[in-house]
C-alpha cells in the first residue's frame, strides 16, 4: 500500500510542477494538440478548423476541406512527450452536412525515479503513460451555426496500476458576420477515471471555453496577406480562470507565422504545399519555453495531409 501511495504522490507532484494546477487530475490534457493552435497559445476555440481542434472545440471540424490526416509529436523536458494522430472526413446525408473523426492522444511522463528511502539511487524507474481515444461528430445546425461532440475513452497506467474511464465534450461555433467567429466548448462533461483494484474514482474537472476571433482579410488592401486574431477565456471547475491570446499571419496561403501568450510566449511557423489539385500538405512547427525549466525550449512538430474529393464541396 505504501508503494502504491508513493507512486500516486510522485505523479501528483509531477503534474503540479509542469502544469501549475496543483494536482489537477489528468492535467496533461491541457497540453492538447496542434502545433498551429499551440503557437497561438491555445486561443483556438473559435477557429478549430483542423483535426487538432477536436481538443478545443469539436464543432470546428465541420470545416474540414476533405479527408484529413494529422500526425504530430510534442517534445518536452524530463523526456516527457505527447503524440497525436487523427483522421477525419466530411460527409453529406441528404441536404445535411457532417464531419466524423477518430483520434488518438498519448502522453508519456518518461521515466520517474521511485525511492522508498533517502538513497541517492532510485529503487527503480517507473512509467506513467496515458492514452485517450476520441470519436467526434460535428454537424451544421444552421447556415452559420455548428455543433460538435466528442465521446472519449481514457486509459492511464502508472507502473502496474491501471485506470480507465469515459467522458464527453461538446462545442458550438457561430459566425454572425463575415470574418467574425465565436466559439463555446464544454470539455470533460461527466469524465472520470476508475482505478482497478481500488474503489477510488477520479473526477476530471470540467472546463468551459469561450473564444472569439476575427480574420482581417487582405488588411490594408495588401493582396494575399491576412491576419487572424483570437482570444480565449477558460474557466475550470478546478477553480481557476485564464486568458489566452494569439494571432496568425497568412501570406499567399503558403507561409504562416504565429505567436501567442499563455504564461509564456509561443512562436510558430507553417508551410502549405499543394502537390496536386486533390492533395494539400501542411507542415507546422511551434516552440515555447518550458514551464518547469525556464531556460529549456519545448518543440511541437505537426504534419497535416488533406485529400480533397473531386466532387466534395460544402456549401457556405
Amino acid at each position: 500500500m505504501k508503494k502504491i501511495f508513493l507512486i500516486l504522490l510522485i505523479n501528483l507532484i509531477f503534474i503540479k510542477s509542469y502544469c501549475n494546477y496543483g494536482g489537477e487530475p489528468m492535467a496533461f490534457l491541457k497540453l492538447k494538440a496542434g502545433a498551429r493552435a499551440t503557437a497561438m497559445a491555445g486561443a483556438f476555440t473559435s477557429i478549430s478548423d483542423n483535426l487538432s481542434g477536436i481538443l478545443y472545440n469539436p464543432a470546428g471540424i465541420i470545416n474540414l476541406d476533405g479527408f484529413e490526416l494529422i500526425a504530430e509529436t510534442y517534445l518536452l523536458s524530463f523526456d516527457r512527450n505527447v503524440n497525436f494522430i487523427a483522421v477525419g472526413k466530411p460527409v453529406t446525408i441528404g441536404q445535411n452536412y457532417y464531419s466524423l473523426a477518430l483520434s488518438w492522444f498519448n502522453y508519456s511522463a518518461g521515466s520517474i525515479e521511485m525511492r522508498l528511502t533517502n538513497s541517492p539511487e532510485p529503487q527503480k524507474l517507473i512509467s506513467d503513460i496515458s492514452h485517450v481515444v476520441y470519436f467526434t461528430i460535428a454537424m451544421k445546425l444552421l447556415e452559420n451555426f455548428d455543433f460538435g461532440s466528442n465521446l472519449k475513452f481514457i486509459y492511464q497506467a502508472i507502473e502496474e496500476r491501471i485506470a480507465k474511464g469515459f467522458g464527453f465534450d461538446i462545442g458550438f461555433l457561430l459566425k454572425p458576420i463575415n470574418n467574425l467567429s465565436l466559439g463555446l466548448s464544454i470539455i470533460n462533461i461527466s469524465t472520470y477515471l476508475q482505478w482497478e483494484r481500488d474503489p477510488y474514482t477520479e473526477t476530471i474537472p470540467v472546463s468551459v471555453n469561450l473564444g472569439v476571433s476575427y480574420n482581417f482579410k487582405s488588411i490594408m488592401d495588401i493582396k494575399n496577406f491576412d491576419i487572424i486574431v483570437a482570444i480565449d477565456g477558460i474557466y475550470s471547475s478546478f477553480e481557476y480562470f485564464v486568458f489566452k491570446s494569439g494571432f496568425e499571419i497568412k501570406i499567399n496561403e503558403i507561409f504562416y507565422t504565429r505567436a501567442g501568450y499563455d504564461k509564456t510566449i509561443n512562436i510558430g511557423v507553417g508551410f502549405r504545399f499543394i502537390p496536386s489539385k486533390i492533395f494539400i500538405v501542411k507542415f507546422d512547427y511551434c516552440f515555447l519555453l518550458d514551464t518547469i525549466l525556464q531556460d529549456n525550449i519545448n518543440n511541437r512538430i505537426g504534419l497535416i495531409v488533406d485529400y480533397i474529393f473531386p466532387h466534395w464541396k460544402m456549401q457556405e
